[in-house]
């Protein structure tokens, strides 16, 4: 996985999570999150670079990682879940191009043109 910089397209079981996941009330505060979570990456990245201590901690699914090894799989896991996003929006897309082509067939075959 690390060699190659991303996930294979085999699932792992997981543990379970909470069903709901509440939505951001607005717009502004997912930036203002984004912002926070920025500069906490930034800040620790700083602390892992400069950081004299090699231990690991496991990982359910792929084994035992170093603190460098969770950053790059955090990039990796995040970068997988926007290709996943991007799948899904353009199969909404083609979706809703199929819709329109239906009822422009619809409206063909109304008007007796068909």
């Amino acid at each position: 996985m690390f060699a190659i910089d991303t996930f294979l397209d085999d699932g792992i079981q997981g543990i379970s999570s909470d069903d709901h996941t509440p939505q951001p009330i607005n717009k502004q505060k997912v930036l203002t999150d984004l912002r926070t979570l920025i500069a906490r990456i930034t800040t620790l990245l700083n602390i892992v670079n400069h950081s004299k201590y090699e231990g690991k901690i496991q990982h359910l699914g792929f084994g035992f990682f170093n603190a460098n090894d969770w950053i790059e799989f955090a990039d990796m896991h995040h970068r997988h879940y926007f290709s996943h996003k991007l799948v899904i929006l353009k199969l909404k897309l083609f979706s809703l191009k199929i819709i329109k082509i239906n009822r422009l067939i619809q409206v063909v075959k109304h008007e007796g043109n068909f």
